[in-house]
């Protein structure tokens, strides 16, 4: 089979509920997800050509160690969930859309889903603190080189910190917005009939 290669411009790990719906979305037309890779700076979606068929994607995100990852692949197996991959301490699960699957969600109930938010975003937070860190020491270090090598590097250094925070911002924002979803059953089935609408399409 020949691999399609699709550059990810929308989405990010962390807003999973976009990344399942554009993979199942895939796989009704036709492009099974194989993997995800990441290549001078830029991620990428890695398909197959398949039967098109309605298969439900599903993120976890665990720290799950090296000795661990056996249990916690089977134990998902047992519920009828096929372990595709991992990247990072993302890993993905899937299983045909039938009326007989065990379970349509890999989560147990809306309490689980906000844990993993919260595990995301706390995540999100020390890179934004990592981030900042990193961004004050820059200029110590610039001291060593001449003024030139000041003048170009430090606002260049500035606008790529100032962009990571921003996009890490609103991704913490998004995953608030989750759990507060999580947290209120009336917005949590409009959040669920929003995505089953788009399944449909």
């Amino acid at each position: 089979m020949t691999e399609i290669r699709v550059k990810n411009t929308m989405y990010k790990l962390s807003n999973f509920y976009d990344v399942e719906e554009y993979l199942s979305n895939e796989h009704k037309n036709g492009h099974k997800f194989l993997r995800y890779e990441i290549k001078l700076f830029s991620g990428y979606f890695i398909f197959e050509e398949c039967e098109p068929a309605d298969v439900i994607y599903k993120l976890d995100y665990n720290e799950v160690k090296k000795d661990e990852i056996q249990n916690y692949v089977v134990h998902f197996k047992d519920f009828g969930w096929e372990y595709v991959g991992s990247k990072g301490y993302f890993a993905l699960f899937c299983q045909e859309n039938k009326e007989d699957a065990i379970e349509d969600d890999i989560f147990a109930d809306n309490l689980s889903k906000a844990e993993m938010c919260k595990r995301i975003t706390m995540t999100k937070t020390s890179l934004g603190t990592l981030g900042a860190s990193i961004f004050c020491v820059i200029p110590t270090i610039l001291n060593m080189f001449p003024d030139t090598v000041r003048i170009t590097v430090l606002p260049l250094s500035f606008t790529i910190y100032i962009i990571f925070m921003i996009r890490n911002l609103i991704h913490i924002n998004k995953l608030k917005e989750y759990i507060d979803n999580f947290s209120n059953p009336i917005e949590l089935i409009e959040l669920e009939n929003k995505k089953d609408k788009s399944r449909v399409k």
